[in-house]
């Protein structure tokens, strides 16, 4: 898990500068539609953001696999888990 601290949950690159630059100590990328957060998580660690986490979806539908597979691959520090459906195998039925 991460340190205690002050986490922002962020919708643009400029909003993950600008909460990182007032002090937060970590960000969590939630883009609308993913579009730009691969780019936007490798952009905060060159400039040397100490923790992004990436936020997938809210809603969850069948066959959606590729949406987690391309946040894993993105290699966040953590996943924001929205709700039980987010845990896949291990949430109850």
């Amino acid at each position: 898990p991460p340190p205690p601290g002050l986490f922002v949950l962020c919708r643009t690159l400029e909003q993950a500068r600008a909460a990182l630059a007032a002090g937060a100590d970590g960000v969590y990328l939630d883009f609308l539609a993913l579009v730009g957060t691969g780019e936007a998580l490798r952009t905060l660690r060159a400039e040397g953001a100490p923790f992004i986490g990436v936020a997938p979806p809210r809603i969850r539908k069948p066959g959606e696999d590729k949406i987690d597979a391309y946040l894993m691959g993105l290699r966040p520090d953590a996943v924001l888990v929205r709700g039980l459906g987010a845990l896949g195998e291990g949430a109850p039925p």
